[in-house]
């Protein structure tokens, strides 16, 4: 069981989280015990785009129908950044921002490292553009689907 102590707008709280899955959470907030919802509301690392289905425990993927064949092309470009934030996929702590606003980056670039749960996590631009602002600086805890930076 991971244990927090956090402070929110001055108040003190000792999170015991018992269970955390895609859909629900099990806390002990100051020995209270509290069950919530989850829902993800932020972007995944690649970008904007729909949800990918994960693999219920005993299933496999499902297979994605075939696509028409077409002529061959060069490789996409990425898409170029218009106010496209950078999010960060799961709670934790910033622990270095590898940017400054005005930087030009391609997507794939490093933007920051972050630590969650004991396990270095490099945030990389999804889309290639200027960093238009950073929102986070290094030592920051962070939410899932919290705003990072912004590319444009």
């Amino acid at each position: 069981m991971k244990t927090y102590e956090l402070s929110i707008k001055g108040k003190e709280y000792k999170i015991k989280v018992k269970s955390f899955s895609l859909d629900s959470a099990e806390l002990e907030i100051d020995g209270e015990s509290i069950k919530i919802d989850v829902k993800s509301t932020g972007d995944d690392l690649i970008g904007k785009g729909a949800p990918r289905a994960l693999p219920t425990h005993g299933s496999s993927p499902a297979r994605a129908a075939p696509k028409a064949a077409s002529k061959p092309s060069a490789a996409p470009a990425a898409p170029s950044g218009d106010g496209s934030p950078v999010t960060a996929p799961i709670p934790g702590a910033i622990m270095e921002v590898f940017v400054k606003v005005g930087d030009d980056i391609r997507a794939g670039s490093p933007v920051l490292k972050m630590e969650a749960m004991k396990m270095e996590n490099v945030i990389n631009a999804h889309v290639d553009g200027k960093i238009l602002s950073i929102a986070v600086n290094a030592g920051d805890a962070v939410s899932q689907g919290e705003e990072l930076a912004t590319i444009g």
